[in-house]
Formats: structure tokens, C-alpha cells, sequence
């Protein structure tokens, strides 16, 4: 099965004129048992009629057989449809 774990993260970055959100994970997050490091950066860049969102994520593991963060994608898809609502307030 899988395992659930959490993530408490702090923004780090908010620049609301470059369009950028930062995130990193704090102490009491249980990924702490796979990733010694784990942060998140949002950019938002105006396209057309919309916006095209880059997520990058960087992360350092405890060992070469801790798996990459995928599992984290779900909470990502989450959060662009946060920003996603944010960016089209009126």
C-alpha cells in the first residue's frame, strides 16, 4: 500500500510583481524521513488569455533508494487551481 505522509511547508517567497511563490518544507513534515531538503517554486507567467504556471522543485534525498518526490504531484495540481483562482480574482 502506500504510506501517508505530510508536508508542512512555510512560504519562503512571495513576489507578487515577478508572479513567483516559494515553499519549503519544515520540521514536523513526515517526508523529513526521505528528503533532508524539499522546496517548491511557483512561476506565473502571463500567455494569451491565461497564464502558463512552471513548478520547480528541488529536493535532496537521505539515500539513492528513496524515490523522487512524485507522489507530491497530486498536492502541486492542488495548488495551481489555488493560484489558478487567485490570478482571476476581480
Amino acid at each position: 500500500g502506500t504510506e501517508e505522509r505530510t508536508v508542512r511547508a512555510r512560504t519562503t517567497v512571495q513576489d507578487d510583481d515577478k508572479k513567483v511563490i516559494a515553499f519549503c518544507m519544515e520540521e514536523g513534515s513526515t517526508a523529513q524521513e526521505l528528503y533532508k531538503h524539499l522546496t517548491a517554486t511557483i512561476h506565473v507567467n502571463p500567455k494569451g488569455d491565461g497564464s502558463v504556471v512552471k513548478w520547480t522543485v528541488e529536493f535532496v534525498k537521505h539515500s539513492d533508494e528513496i524515490p523522487d518526490p512524485h507522489v507530491y504531484l497530486e498536492l502541486f495540481v492542488k495548488l495551481n487551481e489555488k493560484v489558478d483562482d487567485h490570478l482571476h480574482q476581480k
